[in-house]
This record gives structure tokens, sequence and C-alpha cells, in this order.
């Protein structure tokens, strides 16, 4: 396995500071933490400055410059300037305390001379700090300085691992139209050298769209190679290449083919070309593993010095990586004429992808290559001559071996009958485990997907655990909790060993409670394994870890009760990142597996599409999903018959909502929400039409209070604070911070300060009350959110089952607080184990058998289905929960402040309304 460091950038911004999740994987092996970096405010500006003075210098690929325009000293000289202010910022950052921090722990995992790559990836919300971040000098960090063996890229998304080169790798080398001013044939003479080191080289000069289409769906390839004129969309989010003079076309065009092509083999995108970052996003969406594209416009002379540095140093054995350092340190002598030449070739590359190397071949091969060589320079006829008489020498050679070992060994009788009876039986040889898929994030125990403390204790049983011992892997899962028992990943392991050893009665005492299983009576029997889908490297982990913490409690209040039906159950974890392509994959990953169930996924927009894989295969029990569902006629969102949900629809939500303000005489309301966000856009579909039937007024800002990448909360201030008297929040999940920026430039207003203040429960955050580094709870002071169910309600309107849940939660979570999330995902995980008691689970009948009776259960006509919950009963009607007039859910809770914490800072948390 690769040497990697991972940095996932998962929250923040600029102005605020991020927050970066660390991960070292070497020999197998992870090791991760997580920092807070300090704000860097003047990085966009200062790059911005760059771009501007870079852009005027007109040096690209596209127009090669006279050299009258590239001596022009004064353009050159203030593109330095700009280059020379950011460098300093961008050094002077890397130089903080945390960076240190972080490059010591790297260097610490790895020896002096051991080569690394680093990864950065960004998963945060705000666009232009994407942008930013991709595009600033990060090789101006003194890691780099120090640790000549390692070099940087940005992320692509997870894929499988690619494959080594061959001894003869496949290049597909296409040289764009329009080239006026380039020198394309110095870059095609660059590629036919490598036929000498092995390469197969197939040149496309000004293909057409189909001849390029044919090309990469027909054949193998294990590197694709552009040269010619390309440009980034804005945003990054894609592009287009010319290929001959009349068209161009964006990767998007050859997405198919291009999955094609990484199916054969594809390894490697070259694309020496202008502007690439764009590109490189639709090659990473097919997949491709490891591109090399270039930052921003190149000088034609840059990009055709680079590939000669690049190949140099590739064939000569040097990893890709240290091979594109090599060339960009050579192109710093090209600086004086272009600026910042330099900076501009970057990888993007999935973080699981081995590093391509050029094989270095056997003298043997080598050999046979230099004769293929001089062979192929010979003319057709002497090759005819040397062909006819090897082939006459090869027939007698064989005559006159076959007629000397027919005369030493002559052929023995062929009896008709034999004696020899054959009654040994093999031992059936039993299958080997099947690998995880790649690309896709899960656990069992073999690793944690979320950074927590006690590194130390995880790592061991996570190692005990991938080698099945499962002895070891329970101690330290033990001694994990003892230390930290708020982490719900380390019980759910901890419950998943022992599940897995089946030889011996297991009594495992923690600090707070018991983790047991009477195994002595199931000796034999199979787990039943449930999957947990949570959006662990989103850009929060905390609703991850809510969710975990109600699914590990019902699994380990039935574990300890000896299972069902004698069967323990196991509790496997998928990532889904709270987006609706990767909860697809894992979703048709989960379907191929033995899983009975699902708990999950979180937002509505990922249980939509997973429900899409799901339907007719296997029930998920969604805990956090709270769009309105369509039935009959209404306007809500189409869910397969087998997605259950726990948590109220948000119809309930806008209902007591509206009371707040009907109670406040508010007429006049503005919402601010994300368009393109499911649960988002229907809430605020719905709250938009139940104002109208109340004839309260929705104030029209002209879109300013729409949660977009270009949002900005002074333009959303200015167009209500006159004319609004409330204002709804109702935020994606990826959108709160653009909301939090939004209440906090409110604050600052006078007006802002008396509006009446609304929320969704995606405002129901530990950020939105300052608990995180870089948040303010006072700014949300007053705000008023509708949620499922407080944990500091009144003792005194409790029922019974809840304080007693309660009770449990405390003994099991030490100080943790749990939440909403918390008790609805018990409460998915109780249905789910309340339907498998009521079903059939004997040997005979298959996993979609037991599938199918799951889902009759659930959605019983007869309502004969029922699962003890937190709050009291679990039913489904139309998949969703059953509302009574007895249920104890769906609150009023308000952002005030109750106190000063422990260092004397204001705390604030929300309070019930009654």
């Amino acid at each position: 396995m690769a040497n990697v460091v991972l940095l996932e950038f998962i929250d923040g911004d600029f102005q605020r500071g991020f927050t970066v999740n660390l991960q070292i994987r070497k020999n197998g092996d992870f090791f991760p933490s997580q920092y807070r970096i300090s704000s860097s405010p003047n990085i966009p500006q200062l790059y911005d400055s760059f771009k501007n003075g870079y852009e005027q210098l007109g040096v690209s690929r596209t127009i090669q410059l006279p050299p009258a325009q590239v001596t022009n000293i004064s353009l050159i000289g203030n593109c330095k300037q700009a280059a020379l202010q950011l460098e300093q910022d961008v050094i002077d950052w890397l130089s903080q305390d945390k960076w240190q921090e972080i490059r010591v722990r790297i260097e610490d995992k790895f020896k002096e001379n051991e080569a690394f790559i680093v990864i950065f990836q960004f998963k945060l919300s705000n666009v232009s700090d994407i942008i930013c971040l991709k595009k600033i000098p990060w090789h101006f960090w003194n890691l780099f300085e120090y640790r000549e063996d390692a070099y940087f890229s940005l992320s692509a998304q997870d894929a499988p691992k690619n494959l080594p080169l061959g001894y003869s790798s496949k290049i597909l080398a296409i040289f764009g139209g329009s080239d006026q001013g380039l020198q394309l044939v110095a870059d095609r003479q660059l590629l036919t050298n490598l036929e000498s080191k092995g390469a197969i080289v197939t040149p496309l000069n000004k293909p057409s769209r189909q001849d390029l289409n044919d090309k990469l769906w027909k054949y193998k390839w294990d590197i694709l190679f552009f040269a010619g004129h390309s440009w980034s969309n804005a945003g990054l989010q894609g592009g287009e290449f010319i290929i001959n003079d009349n068209e161009h076309l964006s990767p998007q065009d050859l997405k198919q083919k291009l999955k094609k092509a990484v199916r054969k083999g594809l390894k490697l995108a070259i694309f020496n070309s202008c502007d690439g970052l764009g590109l490189a996003t639709i090659l990473d969406s097919a997949k491709v593993p490891q591109m090399i594209v270039m930052r921003e416009p190149i000088p034609d002379e840059v990009a055709r010095k680079f590939l000669e540095y690049f190949l140099e140093a590739f064939v000569d054995g040097k990893y890709l990586y240290l091979a594109v350092r090599e060339a960009c340190e050579r192109l710093e002598d090209m600086e004086y004429n272009y600026p910042c030449a330099s900076w501009l070739p970057i990888i993007c590359q999935n973080p699981n992808a081995e590093p391509l190397q050029w094989h270095k071949r056997s003298l043997f091969y080598s050999f046979f290559h230099k004769l293929k060589w001089r062979w192929n320079s010979l003319n057709s006829r002497i090759k005819k001559i040397l062909a006819s008489t090897l082939l006459v020498i090869l027939i007698a050679v064989g005559v006159i071996a076959a007629y000397n070992y027919l005369r030493i060994y002559p052929p023995s009788p062929n009896p008709k009958h034999t004696n020899v009876t054959t009654t040994a039986t093999a031992k059936p040889t039993p299958p080997l485990p099947k690998p995880e898929t790649e690309s896709i994030k899960s656990s069992e125990g073999e690793k944690f997907l979320i950074a927590s403390s006690n590194i130390d204790n995880n790592n061991n049983g996570t190692k005990y655990f991938a080698s099945q011992d499962y002895n070891n892997a329970i101690k330290f899962f033990s001694q994990s909790l003892q230390n930290a028992p708020n982490n719900p990943e380390a019980r759910i392991y901890l419950n998943n060993a022992v599940a897995n050893n089946l030889k011996e009665i297991q009594k495992l005492r923690t600090k707070e409670g018991e983790v047991c299983a009477t195994i002595n009576s199931i000796d034999n029997k199979l787990p039943l394994r449930i999957a947990a889908v949570v959006p662990a490297n989103s850009y929060d982990k905390d609703i991850a870890l809510e969710m975990l913490r109600g699914v590990s409690q019902a699994q380990n209040e039935i574990n300890c009760k000896g299972g069902i039906s004698g069967r323990m159950l196991q509790v496997v974890i998928f990532d889904d990142e709270d987006k609706p392509q990767v909860a697809e994959n894992v979703a048709e990953e989960i379907v191929k597996e033995d899983f009975l169930a699902v708990v999950g996924h979180a937002a509505s927009s990922t249980t939509w599409q997973a429900g899409t894989i799901y339907e007719n295969k296997v029930i998920a029990v969604s805990p956090v999903s709270t769009a309105i569902r369509k039935l009959d006629n209404n306007d809500g969102l189409s869910l397969s018959d087998y997605i259950f949900r726990t948590a109220v629809n948000d119809n309930y939500a806008i209902k007591k909502l509206l009371t707040k303000l009907i109670d406040g005489k508010n007429s006049n309301i503005a919402i601010a929400y994300t368009e393109e966000e499911t649960y988002s856009k229907r809430f605020f579909s719905k709250f938009k039409n139940e104002l109208q039937t109340l004839k309260f007024n929705y104030i029209n800002d002209n879109n300013k209070c729409v949660f977009r990448p270009a949002f900005k909360a002074d333009e959303c201030v200015d167009t209500i604070k006159e004319n609004a008297k409330a204002l709804l929040l109702i935020p994606g999940s990826n959108s709160l911070d653009d909301a939090l920026k939004l209440l906090e430039a409110l604050k600052k207003t006078e007006s802002g300060k008396k509006l009446t203040l609304l929320g969704g429960d995606t405002m129901y955050h530990s950020k939105t009350l300052g608990k995180i580094e870089g948040y303010d709870g006072k700014n949300a002071e007053g705000l008023v959110v509708a949620v499922h169910w407080l944990r500091n309600q009144d003792n005194n309107s409790q029922s019974e089952i809840e304080r007693e849940f309660r009770r449990k939660a405390k003994e099991v979570w030490g100080t943790s607080d749990i939440n909403w999330r918390t008790v609805t995902s018990y409460d998915a995980t109780q249905a789910i184990i309340a339907g498998l008691q009521k079903s059939n689970l004997d040997a005979s009948n298959s996993v979609n058998d037991i599938r199918k009776q799951l889902q009759k259960k659930l959605s019983s006509k007869d309502k004969s289905f029922s699962a003890s919950g937190a709050l009291g009963k679990v039913e489904f009607e139309n998949g969703d929960r059953k509302v009574n007039a007895n249920s104890n859910f769906g609150v009023l809770g308000q952002v005030k402040n109750v106190g000063k914490d422990t260092q004397g800072q204001d705390k604030y948390d929300f309070v019930p309304i009654p």
C-alpha cells in the first residue's frame, strides 16, 4: 500500500480558520487526528491580485506571445510582485503552530528518505474558498523543503486501486486543432521517443469526435495524453478542449467512454494544456485514478519543457509525484520570462491510487525489445527471407527432438481397465474473504471512519479485529471506551467483536455499564447483519456520531439479552458522505451483500437516491430524513415502499413554527433556504403555501437569501431588514455555515435584532450554540427551532418510558448528552430488531426471504406492528412514523443563554418552549 498523507478540510473558511482531519496511511495502518487551523483572511484577496496580474500577461498555450510582449518589464514585474506577496502570506500561514504540529506528526511516521504523497481534500461549503485552496502554492510548505522524497496532489474521489504500469504502456496521444502559435510537433516527438522505452504510442492528430470515441471505447489504454487548447468553466465544475479545427468538447461528453477506459485499465490522464482543473473535475467523475493538469493558462514553451522534464524523470524510474516535483523545480529557470511557471502543473489523484512508476524492465526483456526494434528497421524482403530460414530451422529441430524422445521413451500400451480406485475426497477450500469495494468507505471493526481520541487503543483494536483475533480486539475496544465512553464507533465494533467470538461466554465491564452476550447457547450461529449508513466524512461528523449513538445503544441492549432468536446483532457502518451519488453506490453494495436491513440515510436527498436501489430488495429506516412524503396528489418526495422513517415529517415542524408566528402576530416573513437541496426546497414550498393560506406575506428578496455558492449575507440583510418581521432559516445540510453568517450579519443591525427568528431541524447544531471554535452562540440567541425531541425537557412532561431511556443513555454515554437524532436512530434500530423478532430466521430462509418478511412486517396493513422506542411505540403509516394524540414528540426549542461554562464563557442551549 502506498504511503499517503490525507489532509481533509471539512469545515471553516479563510476568515475563521479551518477544521482539518489528518490521516496518515502507512503499511496498511491508519493514524487519524484532527486540527483547527488558524485563519488567513488575506490569502483569497492576494490570490485574486496574482491571478489578475497573471492574466494581464496573456501568456498561455492558447496564443504564443511575440518576444516584445514576453519581455514587457512592467507587466512581468507587477505579476511577480503579486506572486511574491501571495507566496509570503502562504508561507506565513503554513508556518503557524498547528501546521507545524501537523508537519512534525507526519515526519514522525516516515523515515528520512521514505517517499510519501500528501493529498489535499476540500469538503467545504464555500466554493470560492475551495477554488483558492486548490490553486495556492502548497509546495512552499516547509514539509516539502525538509523531505525531498515527498510532494503533494489534490484529491480526486475515492475509487479502487489502479494496477501498475505494465511492460508496454499503451498511450493514446491527442493533438488538438487550432494550433496557431503552438509547437505540438515537439510534444509528439517527446512522446514518440518513449517507444524506445517500451511504450506503444498511438497519436491522433486533430481527430474527429467519432474517431476519439471509437479509440477510447474499443481499445485498452494506460495513459491518455492531450496537447492543445483547453479552458475551465467558472467554479471549476467543467471545461472544454479543442480536438480539431471545428470541434471542441468537454470530458463530460466522453464520460461513458472514459469510464470504459478506466475499467479496461486507464491509469493516468495528462492534459498539457491551459487551465485544466475544470477538466480534472469531469475526469474525476469518470474515476480516472491519476491526472496531471495545469492550474492556470500555461505558455507554450513552459508546457513543452514541463513535458520534457517530467518524462525524463518518470521513465528514469521516479514515482509519478516525484517526477512532477522534479519537473516543476526545473521550471524555475524559466520564471524570469514566465512568472510562476513552476506553480502551474498539479496532480489530482484518487487517495487509494498506488503511485505510478515506469516499469523497470529486465535484461531479458530489454534484449528482446531491442531485437524487435532491429526487426522493425529491416525492409520487407529481408524479413521474409529471415522468417523462412528460421521456420525451416525450427521444423528440423522439432523433428529431430521428437525422434530422439520416442526412441528413448517408447509409448506404453494403453490398458482397457485399471485397478486403481480413488478413495480420498479433497477437503473443500473455504472461499477467500470478499475484498472491500475500495470506492466505498465501510467498516465492521477493521478501521475507524471518524477521527477520534484514544488513537492507540483504537488502532490496536482494529488491527486485531482485521486479523480475526477477537479476544484482543475486545480488550482494546474496551480500553478505548473506558477512556472515552461517548465513542459509538468503538462500542459498535466491540459488540461486533463479541458477536464474532462464539467460543466462550463474554462478560465485558466498562466504567458505565456492561457489554455482554451469553453466547454459550448460540454456538455456531452466525450474527444477523445490518448496515448503518451515516455521513461520516461530510461537512461535519457530529450528525454521524449522533446517529451511531442511537444505533449502538439499541445493538448493545439486544445483544446483552442474548440477541434475536439466539443470534447476535452485528452492525457494519457505511459512509455516504452526505452525497446522493455516493449514497447510491453504497446502496448498490449493501444490496449485493447479506445485510438484512439498513439504518439510514440522514439527508432526504441521500435517502431518496438510495431508495431507488433498495426498492424491492432491502428495507431502510431513516432516522433523520423529514421531507414531506408524496401521498396521493400532494407535492411531496416520492419515496419507495422500502423506505421507512422514525422522525416525524416536516408537516409537524411547519405547524409548530406557524403557531409561533401567529402568536407573535408576524405578518411579513422572509425565508432563507437552499434551492438545490431536497429537504430545504420542499420545506420552503410547503411553508410558503401555508403562509398564503393564512394571508401572511412572503417577502420576495430577489433570491438574495437563497443559499448558493455566491451567497452574500449582507445582501440578504439589506433586502429584508426594513420589511420583514420574521425570518425562517431552513438551510440544507451543507449550507449551515451560510445561515450562521446570516445570523451574525443580522445581529449587527438594529432591525435584525428585532426579527423573530425561526429554524428547521438543520439549525439544531453545536455550531449554532457556539460549541465549536470559530462560532458564537450569541448570534443565534432567540432562534426558535422545531425538532423531534429536546433532551432538556421538563422531567414532569416526560413519560416513564422516556425517563428510563435517558437514564440508560447516560449509563452508556457518560456525560455526553444525547439529542433527537440519537433518539430517532435508536428507534430506527429498534424497529428493525422488532421486525426481525417477528420474522422466520430459520436457516432454510434466504437473506432475500428475510428481507421481504421485514418489509411486510413494518408496513403491516393490519396495524399489528409496533416496536418499543425511546419515547413510546414506534409504528408506521405509509412508511412514515405514525402520529397520534399520545405521541410524545414534536417540540419547539429556543436558543438561550443558560449560564457560564467552566472557562467563564457564555453558554447557550436549546430550551423547550411550553
